[in-house]
């Protein structure tokens, strides 16, 4: 059973009390100031795609605005920080399994394409990420087990 934020009127999802917006306020004031309304939640999409050099179906496509420092793309939306990458795939093609991960194919954690998206386990998320950057020695330990 998922929580909801208990402001008034907030009706928000919720982790441990309070939704990201009113938890932030505590944080910063010492108290959630429930009676000042959080700014509503826009059309995420219309914020999101001005951020993306949206080039042709097979290339890259760049996140143009904040990354953290491994070069991933960064959204603030309500208060919480997501990966720009797993948000364009939500926006084009729906919801990520759940405990899955989403493997970038060409190997550029900038890119937010889609179809360079990929929900894999993050165990096959980290033996392709082995495979890019050790590919001799990912191809003898694969040889070694046969």
């Amino acid at each position: 059973m998922s929580e909801t934020c208990p402001a008034k009127q907030c009706g928000r999802p919720a982790r441990g009390g309070w939704c990201a917006g009113h938890r932030k306020r505590w944080e910063r004031y010492g108290d959630a100031r429930e009676d000042i309304p959080l700014r509503p939640r826009g059309d995420i999409a219309a914020s999101f795609w001005p951020k993306v050099d949206r080039r042709a179906d097979d290339e890259c496509w760049p996140w143009l605005a904040t990354v953290n420092r491994k070069g991933y793309g960064q959204v603030s939306r309500d208060g919480a920080i997501r990966p720009a990458h797993r948000v364009a795939y939500e926006l084009l093609v729906g919801p990520i399994p759940e405990e899955m991960t989403l493997d970038h194919l060409c190997r550029n954690t900038g890119c937010v394409n889609p179809t360079h998206l990929e929900p894999v386990s993050a165990a096959e998320n980290t033996r392709r990420q082995m495979q890019a950057v050790y590919p001799k020695k990912a191809k003898n330990e694969h040889a070694d087990s046969e």
